[in-house]
């Protein structure tokens, strides 16, 4: 489905560069309606899920360990949280840019760089081994500032995966896999770290096991990652060329654009406060007698059951096109999770805490797919990686500022974090009142159909 450059031109009529919508501009896209689906577009959707599952590993992987890792490297618990404060900084600064360049130069292109990075980084942080045990620590604090530049990248891929290689029926469910494989990669980070850390000495084997994770995930990404399909999945796919300068795209993107702006109100603080909750879990159950170990089980709980109902959601939106009820019926479920689970953080409560974590996670989770996807409605023709990068950048800054502010908020002498607690119930609350003023404003739904009407009609 491919124009010659003719065609293309004489679609053009905006400064901004995109094409008209040819029912408003009364002429026709000859090649619109010759959508065609690919077997290859599941190769491309692992082998990015892969990819970001493998590196949210490497950021996430001592949460399950801390103990033997001070140990190990000999720093106290809040040097160690850099490692995990280094990929929240790298987000807030280059996701952006990154999905400016996404939307430029391509899939391929910006996935076998993230994969390099995370390849790179990956090894960095095994050779740490090889220096003096009082530097050893810095040392893997750079392998991870290198990993962490793969983060930006993978970000904003999941939209456009869903967008250039999938139908219309197809988009909720592919962007929901390729984002919740962010947060299995935080629950195998936790799975790994209890499972082969047993002890201090286990460190070495442990960071061996994700380098050679890295490499593996290159393979796959160099192999799978294809650019775009020959002939577009759908109209949107297909109607639109992208402007040439990030400063167009995102003043394009800002016009007309108040339930986007709604949208960021519940998306950033919310994503900001579950990825503050992620990153402290062994410091929000420590001060209750739960090792560091049994932490990690429930944030396996949580994210396992979270991709349960990310995939619920997102099956249910595929079907209905019911974006605004999804949210918020996700946002007021997860504000009550969250101050369940807040209550259940007691001494010898296992069992109520477990399903604490499960409704936070199912609830929670959700929000990441239907979010993202609903911020491509909200603001198309927008390029689908911009307005992920813009999400995710503003949803990691939060995530930097709640860390801050909850790790602030934790009693010096206890270690209690009952105040962060309330604090991250207090931000879900607002973030499910902001769902109430949003709008079924779906701007790429409403092109699809009336392109589709046109050509259904004599």
């Amino acid at each position: 489905m491919s124009q010659n450059p003719e065609e293309r031109a004489s679609l053009i009529s905006n400064p901004s560069g995109y094409t008209e919508d040819p029912l408003r501009s009364g002429r026709t896209l000859p090649t619109l309606g010759n959508y065609k689906l690919y077997p290859q577009r599941w190769a491309v959707l692992f082998a990015a899920s892969l990819l970001s599952l493998v590196n949210n590993i490497i950021w996430i992987c001592f949460l399950s360990a801390e103990d033997s890792a001070e140990d190990y490297y000999d720093v106290d618990e809040d040097t160690l949280n850099y490692l995990s404060l280094t990929y929240l900084v790298t987000n807030v600064v280059l996701t952006l840019p990154a999905a400016s360049y996404l939307d430029h130069s391509g899939i391929r292109r910006c996935t076998l760089i993230s994969a390099t990075f995370n390849l790179l980084g990956g090894w960095f942080r095994y050779g740490s081994e090889l220096f003096p045990s009082g530097s050893r620590f810095w040392i893997l604090l750079v392998g991870q500032g290198v990993a962490s530049l793969s983060s930006p990248m993978y970000l904003s891929l999941p939209p456009k995966i869903a967008g250039v290689w999938f139908a219309e029926k197809e988009r909720t469910i592919a962007t929901a896999i390729v984002s919740l494989s962010q947060v299995l990669g935080i629950a195998g980070g936790y799975a790994l770290g209890a499972v082969i850390v047993k002890s201090k000495d286990d460190i070495p084997l442990f960071l061996l096991v994700q380098a050679i994770l890295t490499s593996v995930t290159f393979v796959v990404v160099f192999f799978g990652a294809f650019e775009k399909p020959p002939t577009s999945p759908s109209a949107s796919a297909e109607g639109f060329i992208h402007p040439v300068s990030m400063k167009e795209t995102l003043k394009e993107m800002w016009k007309d654009s108040r339930d986007f702006k709604v949208l960021l109100l519940c998306f950033c603080p919310g994503y900001g406060a579950a990825v503050a909750t992620f990153s402290l879990m062994e410091n929000i159950l420590a001060p209750k007698g739960y090792s560091s170990a049994t932490a990690g089980w429930y944030g396996v709980i949580l994210i396992l059951v979270g991709t349960l109902g990310a995939g619920v959601f997102g099956g249910v939106i595929d079907v209905t096109r019911k974006y605004r009820e999804s949210m918020i019926v996700a946002f007021i479920c997860a504000a009550a999770s969250f101050g369940w689970f807040g209550l259940m953080v007691e001494p010898d409560n296992d069992i109520p805490l477990a399903f604490s974590c499960a409704a936070v996670g199912f609830f929670m989770l959700a929000m990441l797919p239907v979010c993202m996807e609903a911020g491509v409605e909200y603001t198309h023709p927008t390029p689908e990686a911009t307005v992920a990068g813009v999400m995710m950048t503003l949803g990691s800054l939060c995530g930097v500022i709640c860390l801050l502010v909850m790790e602030f908020l934790q009693e010096p002498d206890e270690g209690s974090m009952w105040k962060s607690l309330i604090f991250g119930f207090s931000v879900s609350v607002c973030c499910a009142g902001c769902t109430l003023f949003l709008r079924p404003n779906y701007k790429r739904l409403e092109y699809e159909k009336s392109v589709n009407y046109q050509l259904q009609s004599p």
